[in-house]
């Protein structure tokens, strides 16, 4: 099955298969996720895989959605860093200059100085706001990994954020949360299953300029 064909069958599912899991497929997705494009190479997100099931009930119990989170297989929350110090942008640009064969001090220095400019140079507000962009980049692939490796999922926004952020010692972590998705396999009564896949005609999505 194509990449689109997957695409047009996904759906958020509502209920699942209660404890349906796959391992291999999450770090597939998780994996994905990694791969994902990212500006300066800075990855500004972390994916917590939610595992201890106190934290699983906790996290479960923030939820404003309908769908029942508590039975899927998997819980993984994708978060931002909330400030540029946690991207350690000294070690990061001296593992970039010696994986593109740059050598010397001077090469390093260049390439702290633009990730000191375009990184570190922005408001607070900026740059929560620019790390959270780079994580819906990986959030994106991950779900379409996901489809791809036959785990149904369910994104969610929809949540008490300091309740979550409790749960999971965030503010320790310095993350702001994005999304929560559940992962597993969408259960034979799940309506979402039926309904049809609602989207604007591509016509009016996609200007040709």
């Amino acid at each position: 099955m194509s990449l689109t064909d997957l695409l047009g069958r996904r759906h958020a599912v509502r209920r699942f298969v209660p404890g349906a899991a796959d391992s291999a497929a999450l770090d597939h997705a998780l994996h994905a996720a990694v791969l994902a494009p990212t500006a300066f190479n800075a990855q500004p997100w972390r994916a917590l895989v939610i595992e201890d099931a106190t934290t699983r009930a906790a996290v479960s119990g923030s939820v404003y959605s309908s769908t029942n989170v508590g039975e899927a297989g998997h819980l993984v929350l994708f978060a931002h860093l909330t400030k540029a110090g946690a991207l350690a942008l000294d070690a990061h640009a001296a593992k970039v200059a010696a994986q593109r064969g740059l050598a010397g001090a001077e090469a390093v220095r260049k390439l702290r100085d633009g990730y000191a400019r375009d990184i570190e140079g922005k408001s607070p507000a900026d740059f929560n706001a620019w790390a959270r962009a780079q994580t819906y980049l990986a959030l994106g692939l991950f779900l379409a990994a996901a489809a791809e490796a036959g785990l149904d999922a369910c994104p969610m926004e929809g949540f008490d954020a300091a309740r979550l952020g409790d749960a999971l010692d965030l503010t320790g972590r310095g993350l702001a949360p994005d999304v929560l998705v559940a992962l597993g396999q969408s259960a034979p009564d799940d309506p979402a299953a039926r309904w049809p896949k609602i989207r604007q005609e591509a016509d009016s999505l996609i200007l040709r300029v």
